[in-house]
């Protein structure tokens, strides 16, 4: 695919566009992102599915309409899946799409299972924000879509520091910010900014982690007693883990938190680790040096499986 106008060559008058369960900045910003640009260059009826977003991202979708159910009944001509590595990844939205006539996935994920009709999945690029703009005509880019795409670009690569930024993602990120979309703001909000009660949390947290420096891993957890106890809640806890993540001589680090119905592990490397097989092989997924998955495994357990596959990739690096 080589534009997103090609999406629109049977002339579909509804399509519907989803992303992954508890959305991230990619998500959010490819959902809405995309909803701007085909409102404002196509006749078509266009409806995004989103999980409500974290309020650091919410300026994205504050005044537009958005659906959190499943969709069931629903039915669209076409179903567009962003930043969604699979099928099982898909909440707000999944019923729509599962019953849409054609089924288009757009994302960046190495582990994508290539479950549209049509995919078009660019491993090598920060963000689906990135693969997403380059499919869309610059001039047709409004404010509206370019603020949300340059958030997913930045938020992705971590405001270009992680190794998935490219000089493209550069050039693309630049041209976004030639529209005129309050750039520096917009960093500041998403990956800078965070509340006082978050603070305490996350110190807190980081107080109480662990540090092995023979194994050059940390980890932290924040179980449902230490959330309640500053009433701050699993949706506002991203941020701990590129906390752990600036703890010097670490290659991985590791935060465990409940989110309600089960722990979740958030996994970060700045070395040959690749978290994304480790994820994977605990049923989760994600990047080589930013990973998640979910587990019903006690957090013990689960630093002891993490540590297992570090050890394990480090003794194949040997052979």
């Amino acid at each position: 695919m080589r534009t997103i106008e090609e999406c629109l060559a049977h002339a579909p008058k509804r399509i519907m566009l989803c992303g992954h369960k508890h959305p991230d900045g990619d998500c959010v910003g490819a959902v809405m992102g995309l909803y701007h640009y085909l409102n404002e260059n196509s006749s078509c009826t266009v409806v995004p599915y989103l999980e409500t977003p974290i309020e650091s991202l919410q300026f994205l979708t504050e005044g537009f309409p958005f659906r959190s159910d499943d969709g069931n009944g629903e039915q669209f001509d076409l179903a567009i899946a962003l930043d969604a590595s699979d099928i099982e990844r898909i909440t707000a939205g999944l019923a729509a799409f599962q019953q849409a006539v054609e089924k288009i996935v757009i994302d960046h994920h190495e582990t994508n299972t290539l479950f549209g009709d049509r995919n078009h999945v660019v491993p090598d690029a920060s963000s689906t924000c990135e693969v997403l703009t380059a499919l869309m005509q610059e001039e047709k880019i409004g404010t509206d879509a370019a603020a949300a795409l340059f958030t997913g670009i930045v938020c992705d690569s971590g405001v270009f520091r992680y190794d998935s930024t490219t000089p493209e993602t550069l050039r693309t990120a630049a041209r976004l910010i030639g529209k005129g979309i309050p750039f520096s703001w917009i960093i500041e909000h998403t990956n800078v900014e965070r509340k006082y009660d978050e603070l305490k949390i996350a110190s807190a947290i980081i107080h109480d982690s662990v540090f092995l420096p023979e194994e050059r891993f940390a980890y932290a957890v924040a179980d449902l007693d230490i959330q309640e106890k500053y009433g701050v809640f699993s949706k506002d806890l991203g941020n701990v883990v590129t906390d752990l993540n600036s703890i010097a001589d670490t290659d991985a680090v590791l935060f465990i938190y409940w989110n309600g119905e089960r722990y979740k592990g958030s996994l970060r490397s700045k070395s040959a680790i690749d978290v994304a097989a480790i994820a994977a092989s605990l049923g989760g997924g994600g990047h080589i040096r930013a990973a998640g998955f979910d587990s019903d495994l006690a957090p013990e357990e689960i630093v002891r499986a993490v540590l297992e596959k570090i050890r394990a990739q480090r003794e194949e690096r040997k052979a």
